[in-house]
């Protein structure tokens, strides 16, 4: 497996190993056509952002992964990736694509996704037109996007010849076209296959039909499990198989679908799939699939999924008046910030009676002073704690178990010349670490590393060390900390990428996904002390915090 890069900055001459350029032939590329051509079966590209409009995504191999980079963490450069189109062609299988705008002119049609491979997968992607898979292409899965949200076009999605599973999660569908057609077209083939719709939105501007539904066995949609979808239309809505349904109620009674599913008014705006602060959406009514992000890669929590492909968030704080009380849509919790986390922005009122509430506030972290010399580390499983020092990589001898090894057959250190990630038996041997504790030892080494310091690795390490022993203004020195241990951690999780093309090997548990959260506090009764945890995910989904605290 291989991982590229490509940026408006780059140039196809180069490796395309690395997002920076630093010598004659070493950096990103300029082109997703470079990417189309060169990478093989496991590969992934990550994509700056910028305008790749006359570009497609149009591998030339399976098994590729194509990533929109719109937060900047891998190349650097934050913003949408504004392609052509996707186009996976017959046998390009285990394709999968992931935070792009297609235009939706791919080959010179009104597609933005089409299909002509099984086992694909679009996640979180902007599709300005059709999206289209054609026949005996399945498996599929399409989720966290907006479909048909631009251009002139007959239907905005169009499965045809099912005949494996289908799976349509949290999407925003929409038919705006002046050009009768239906918003989705799903056409079964096998009666085995399954075809999953759930969390969606699918909205019709015109007095036509929405969903036009048909298995190639009379009336048979056993398999079919449509449900928690929010549908805006007119009338004539629902075709299934020779039935026409002009209600979602007459829909539900026809095949018991869509038993937790309601209608109403477009809850979008202006760019069609971003949720309309106050409609009834915003209220977290979906069901968990296991799908914790959306088409923003906003999180999304797992008690409270809105439907669609966006997330709904209240990110700003309340205004603060006078002499009144507090109103809201549901009761809030007030804490010390005066952060308001709800489903609509509320007005604080001087004056009004704030009562703490019964349990610990999910939103604040328990203020705990641990030495700088150890850390307490904390899985998902809070039973599972370990502590840990902040070691350096150490000289390998490549004497292990009492057998002396050559440099290029040591298990120890795997020809590197030095090992890292360790911990000692009660006998004095070492012990490999992994997942948790690995991931948790090196955000530890990130973090509190003097930046160049490491003897091995002068990449490793942040510039918190350099605010000890420095008073600061307050604020300012909790906004530096904060910052240092972000970059800290970003560069973490590039190094890990980085790691994996020397052929280092690590767990889902290890590798990162994203900061979760980071607070900075003061220590009770000690003004020159600053305590800081750290909630970062992995890509299996596990929560790592790493909690400790500095002198400045």
């Amino acid at each position: 497996m291989t991982i590229y890069y490509i940026r408006k900055s780059g140039w196809d001459g180069n490796d395309g190993l690395s997002p920076i350029s630093s010598s004659y032939g070493v950096g990103p590329w300029l082109t997703i056509d470079k990417a189309n051509t060169t990478c093989v079966n496991g590969d992934t590209v990550y994509i700056g952002s910028g305008s790749y409009t006359g570009e497609d995504i149009t591998p030339s191999d399976d098994g590729v992964t194509f990533i929109g980079d719109i937060e900047g963490t891998y190349t650097g450069d934050a913003g949408l990736i504004l392609i052509r189109g996707v186009g996976i062609t017959a046998g390009k299988t285990y394709t999968t694509v992931k935070c792009v705008c297609c235009e939706g002119d791919y080959t010179g049609t009104t597609y933005g996704v089409y299909v002509a491979a099984a086992n694909c997968v679009i996640d979180s992607c902007r599709i300005k037109g059709r999206a289209r898979v054609l026949s005996n292409c399945y498996p599929f899965t399409i989720k966290n996007s907006a479909i048909g949200i631009a251009l002139s076009h007959e239907l905005s999605l169009y499965c045809i010849g099912v005949n494996n599973d289908l799976n349509i999660y949290f999407c925003t569908i929409h038919q705006i076209s002046s050009a009768d057609g239906y918003a989705i077209d799903l056409r079964q083939t096998s009666a085995t296959a399954n075809i999953r719709f759930k969390n969606n939105i699918v909205i019709s501007h015109r007095d036509y039909y929405l969903l036009y539904l048909d298995t190639n066995t009379a009336g048979d949609y056993s398999l079919w499990d449509f449900d928690y979808n929010y549908y805006t239309y007119t009338s004539g809505s629902f075709i299934v198989g020779d039935s026409i349904c002009n209600t979602l109620a007459e829909w539900q009674s026809s095949g018991s679908k869509d038993l937790n599913s309601f209608e109403g008014s477009d809850p979008t705006g202006t760019d069609y799939y971003h949720l309309v602060d106050g409609n009834t959406l915003c209220d977290g009514s979906g069901i968990d699939l296991n799908i914790y992000y959306d088409i923003d890669l906003d999180s999304r929590p797992s008690t409270h999924l809105d439907i669609g492909c966006d997330q709904f968030n209240i990110t700003s704080s309340g205004s603060i008046v006078s002499d009144a009380n507090i109103s809201g849509l549901k009761s809030q919790t007030l804490t010390s910030d005066a952060n308001i986390y709800a489903t609509n922005q509320q007005t604080i009122l001087s004056n009004a009676k704030v009562t703490p509430p019964t349990s610990p506030d999910p939103f604040r972290f328990r203020e705990v002073s641990i030495p700088v010399s150890s850390f307490s580390l904390k899985t998902k499983d809070e039973s599972k704690t370990v502590l840990l020092d902040a070691k350096l990589k150490h000289d390998c001898n490549h004497n292990l178990s009492g057998t002396k090894y050559t440099l290029n057959t040591c298990p120890r250190c795997l020809g590197k010349g030095f090992y890292f990630d360790i911990k000692f038996s009660p006998g004095g041997d070492i012990i490999t670490i992994n997942e948790e504790e690995k991931l948790l030892q090196e955000l530890v080494k990130v973090i509190l590393t003097s930046k160049g310091n490491n003897p091995y690795h002068k990449e490793f390490g942040s510039v918190v060390s350099d605010s000890i022993g420095m008073l600061q203004e307050e604020g300012f020195r909790e906004a530096k900390l904060k910052q240092s241990i972000i970059e800290a951690v970003l560069r973490l999780k590039y190094l890990q990428r980085e790691r994996i093309t020397m052929g280092y090997k690590f767990s889902l548990k290890e590798l990162i996904d994203k900061i979760q959260k980071i607070e900075i506090y003061e220590i009770e009764n000690n003004p020159t002390w600053l305590g800081f945890k750290v909630q970062v995910s992995t890509v299996e989904g596990e929560m790592a915090i790493l909690q400790g605290s500095v002198a400045l």
